[in-house]
């Protein structure tokens, strides 16, 4: 899967804990494929919820709130 695949009305949030919007969604092929954003800021590197789906590996990201 891909950002393109998503329609070009999705919108990504930043990234919680950096406030960076350099995110991308990621694939692992690791039992089964598996769907990750990851924050590519080298000093933040923050990664969210493994999901086997893409749409639901983005929405989890995008429902993190800040962390303090």
């Amino acid at each position: 899967m891909t950002l393109a695949a998503l329609g070009s009305d999705y919108a990504m949030k930043p990234c919680p804990f950096c406030g960076g919007d350099r995110v991308r969604l990621h694939t692992y092929m690791q039992h089964g494929e598996h769907f990750q954003v990851i924050c590519l800021n080298l000093q933040c590197n923050a990664k969210g919820p493994r999901r086997y789906d893409g749409d639901e590996a983005l929405d989890a990201w995008n429902a993190r709130g800040r962390q303090a």
